[in-house]
C-alpha cells in the first residue's frame, strides 16, 4: 500500500487513471466524481451533478474529458483537463469585466491596468496612477467596472472620485467627485447609460454617465458599500455593506424593495441574467441565499464552502451560478436543482469570479492584498464535445 486517502463519503465504485498517469479519477456511491493528483494524492476537483450512485467511469484518451454512468440513468460528459485547460495572466489580480464580446478581459493591480485577448493571449498594460482598493475587516470593495458598451472602464479613488480610463491608450478620459469619502463600489447599468457609486460611508449615488448628473441617492447603507448590482432591465438595484443586510432598491421610485429574510451578513450579491433570481453570499454563515423576483420570496441556501464567500456571479445563460470563498475554492452550481456540480482549486485566497458574456470563460481574480494572478478557466462547449465524440476520442480502456 503506498497510501489511503479519504475523500468520499460511500462505497467507490469506480476508478478511471489518464494515459498520461498523472492523475486519476474515482467514482462513488455518494453521487461524486473525484479527481486526483496520482503523485501526490491531493484532490483537484469534485464534480457533482448525477442524482444517485456513480458506477461507470472513463477518462478520454488525450485527459480532456470523462464519461460517467449511474444508477439515474444519465450519462454525462465532463472536461477533465482542469489543470491544463486554464491561463495564468501574471500582475493584475482585480477582475474588471471582459469587453468585445468576451475576446478581452479587463484587470487592475493598484497601479496598472490590463487589456488581455483572450483567444490570442496577447496583452497590454497601461500605467495608472496608484488608488489602494479599501480594506475593511477583511471586506474587500469592487472599486472597477467596465463599459458595456464602450471600450471605457471607471475606477472609483480613495478620496471619492470617479476616473474613466481609455481602454485604448489607458489614459483618462474624465473624472468627477462623487462622494466625500472613498469609492468602495463601483457597477454600470447594462445599457451603459447609469452608474451606481458606494462610499467607505455606506452612501450610494445613481448618475448619468454621459453627463456625470447625480439622478438619485440611497441608502446609506449602515457601513462600507461593498458590491452594487443592477437588475439586467435597470429597474432595480442590490446592494451589499459591512452590516447584516441584502438592499434592493426600486430605481423608478426609489424605494427600498423587501426581501424575506433579509438580514444577513452578505458580502456579495448578483442578479441572473432574467432578473428573477437575486444570490447574496455570507461571511460568517458560508452560505449562498437565493431571492425569487419580484415577490422577494427566499428560495434556497446554497451550503459547502467553509470559509466566507467573497464572490458570486451567474453564467450567461442562467443555468450555473459561481462562487469564489477565502477557503481558496470555487464552486459551479447547478441554478434549477440547487446542487454543487463541482468544486475548482485556483490556488487563490480569496477569488473573485467572472464570467464572459458567451459562458465559454470564467476568470478568477483575488480579491486579496496577495493577489498576483487571474486563473482563466475555458469550459468547452456542447458543439466541441460533439466534435470529439465524432472524431472517435474516446478510446479508453472499459469505456462504455
Amino acid at each position: 500500500v503506498v497510501a489511503i486517502r479519504k475523500g468520499h463519503t460511500a462505497l467507490c465504485k469506480a476508478v478511471a487513471m489518464a494515459a498520461d498517469g498523472k492523475t486519476f479519477a474515482t467514482a462513488s456511491a455518494d453521487q461524486t466524481i473525484i479527481q486526483w493528483d496520482a503523485a501526490t494524492f491531493e484532490i483537484l476537483a469534485r464534480r457533482r451533478g448525477h442524482l444517485a450512485e456513480v458506477e461507470s467511469l472513463a477518462i478520454s484518451a488525450d485527459g480532456r474529458m470523462m464519461v460517467s454512468g449511474s444508477v439515474d440513468k444519465a450519462t454525462k460528459i465532463w472536461t477533465a483537463d482542469l489543470r491544463h485547460a486554464s491561463t495564468m495572466l501574471d500582475g493584475p489580480s482585480l477582475v474588471a469585466g471582459f469587453i468585445e464580446g468576451g475576446r478581452k478581459l479587463v484587470s487592475f493591480m493598484t497601479n496598472s491596468l490590463c487589456v488581455w485577448e483572450t483567444e490570442t493571449g496577447g496583452r497590454v498594460d497601461f500605467p495608472v496612477p496608484p488608488s489602494t482598493p479599501l480594506l475593511l475587516a477583511d471586506i474587500w470593495g469592487i472599486p472597477y467596472a467596465v463599459k458595456p458598451d464602450e471600450p471605457l472602464c471607471v475606477r472609483g479613488r480613495e478620496d471619492g472620485t470617479v476616473e474613466v480610463l481609455s481602454l485604448a491608450n489607458g489614459t483618462e478620459a474624465a473624472h468627477w467627485s462623487a462622494h466625500t469619502s472613498g469609492i468602495c463600489a463601483i457597477v454600470f447599468s447594462s445599457d451603459g447609460k447609469r452608474l451606481a457609486t458606494g462610499s467607505k460611508t455606506g452612501e450610494v449615488k445613481i448618475w448619468e454617465f454621459a453627463t456625470r448628473r447625480e439622478l438619485a441617492r440611497l441608502g446609506p447603507v449602515r457601513g462600507q458599500a461593498n458590491c452594487l448590482a443592477f437588475s439586467p432591465d435597470g429597474r432595480a438595484l442590490a446592494a451589499v455593506a459591512n452590516s447584516t443586510r441584502v438592499w434592493l432598491w426600486d430605481m423608478n421610485t426609489g424605494q427600498e424593495i423587501k426581501l424575506d429574510g433579509q438580514d444577513i451578513e452578505a458580502y456579495a450579491v448578483a442578479f441572473s441574467p432574467d432578473g428573477k433570481l437575486l444570490a447574496a453570499t455570507t461571511g460568517t454563515s458560508n452560505e449562498v441565499h437565493l431571492w425569487e423576483l419580484p415577490s422577494g420570496r427566499h428560495v434556497a441556501v446554497l451550503k459547502s464552502h467553509v470559509m466566507g464567500i467573497n464572490s458570486v456571479a451567474f453564467s450567461p445563460d442562467g443555468k450555473t451560478l459561481a462562487t469564489g470563498s477565502t477557503d481558496r475554492r470555487v464552486k459551479l452550481w447547478n441554478v434549477a436543482t440547487r446542487q454543487e456540480v463541482a468544486t475548482l482549486s485556483p490556488g487563490i485566497t480569496a477569488p473573485m469570479v467572472s464570467f464572459s458574456p458567451d459562458g465559454r470563460i470564467l476568470a478568477i481574480g483575488d480579491l486579496s492584498s496577495a493577489g498576483r494572478q487571474i486563473q482563466v478557466l475555458r469550459a468547452p462547449s456542447f458543439e466541441d464535445i460533439a466534435q470529439k465524440e465524432q472524431a472517435g476520442k474516446w478510446k479508453g480502456e472499459g469505456e462504455p
